[in-house]
C-alpha cells in the first residue's frame, strides 16, 4: 500500500523536481565555494619577491621557505643548467658559488618589476617577472637583462614556487654602477604609488604659484627692456606705426 505523501510525491510535476535539484547544487555551491576560494591565496607575487630578496640579501633560510614541499626544478644560464628533485635549490646555490669563483663574479643582486605574464588556474599559476640581473666580473659592472618564469603551486594556504626558469641576454658591460633600486619597484602593482618621490639636492622651495610666477617674470622683462631703451635708445621713440 502507497501512503499519500507518497503518492503526492511521485505526482510531483518533472519540471518541479529539476527546479528542486537546481536550488539544491546552487546552495551546496555557495556551501563549498568559500572553502575552495580560501585553498588559493590572492598575492602570487609573495613566495617570487621573498625568494629574489631572500637572493639579494644572502638570507637562503628565507629564500629556501618560499619553494614548495617536495620536488623542484631550476633552469639557469651556467652548468649544469637543470636542478630537479628536493634538494634542487641547495644544490643549485652550490653550483651558483663554484661558478662564481670560477668567473670572478661577486655583488650578484637581481632587479625586478611588475609581473608580465600572471595565468592562474584552480592551485597552479605561471608568472613571468622581467629582471635584471647585476653584479660584478672581476670589479667591472656587469649587466643581464632577462626574466624569470614561475610555476607555483597552492598549499597550506600559500602560493609556493615549485619551478623556475631564468632566461636572459649575454652578460654585457653595465652603462653606469648600479643604483640602489627604491622599494616601491618590489612591490606589487596595485601597492605601488602613483607618483615616484624624487630627492632634490637643494634647499626645499615653497610652493609657487604658476600664474604668478609668469606676471614677475614679464614684468622684470618688462623693465629690463625699458632701461635698455633710455640707455642705448634701441628701440625708436615714436612707433612707425603711429599715425
Amino acid at each position: 500500500m502507497q501512503c499519500y505523501g507518497d503518492i503526492a510525491a511521485s505526482a510531483q510535476h518533472p519540471g518541479e523536481r529539476s527546479m528542486k535539484s537546481a536550488v539544491l547544487a546552487l546552495l551546496a555551491s555557495a556551501l563549498f565555494a568559500p572553502a575552495a576560494l580560501a585553498a588559493a591565496p590572492s598575492d602570487v607575487t609573495v613566495p617570487i619577491r621573498q625568494f629574489i630578496e631572500g637572493f639579494n640579501n644572502g638570507d637562503l633560510k628565507s629564500a629556501y621557505a618560499s619553494l614548495a614541499t617536495g620536488d623542484i626544478t631550476i633552469v639557469d644560464e651556467f652548468a649544469p643548467h637543470l636542478w630537479t628533485g628536493s634538494q634542487a635549490a641547495p644544490q643549485w646555490v652550490a653550483d651558483y658559488d663554484t661558478h662564481a669563483k670560477a668567473t670572478g663574479v661577486s655583488d650578484g643582486m637581481v632587479q625586478y618589476g611588475a609581473p608580465t605574464r600572471n595565468e592562474i588556474q584552480d592551485d597552479l599559476a605561471y608568472v613571468i617577472v622581467p629582471t635584471v640581473y647585476l653584479y660584478k666580473e672581476h670589479g667591472q659592472h656587469m649587466a643581464e637583462e632577462g626574466q624569470l618564469t614561475f610555476v607555483l603551486h597552492a598549499e597550506a594556504g600559500a602560493w609556493k614556487i615549485r619551478s623556475w626558469i631564468w632566461s636572459g641576454v649575454k652578460p654585457h658591460p653595465a652603462k653606469s654602477p648600479p643604483r640602489p633600486v627604491p622599494a616601491y619597484r618590489y612591490l606589487s602593482p596595485e601597492k605601488q604609488p602613483t607618483s615616484i618621490p624624487i630627492s632634490l639636492p637643494c634647499a626645499t622651495l615653497p610652493p609657487v604659484n604658476a600664474f604668478s610666477a609668469a606676471d614677475a617674470f614679464f614684468s622684470a622683462l618688462l623693465k629690463f627692456l625699458s632701461n635698455r631703451r633710455e640707455s642705448t635708445q634701441i628701440f625708436p621713440a615714436r612707433s612707425p606705426f603711429a599715425a
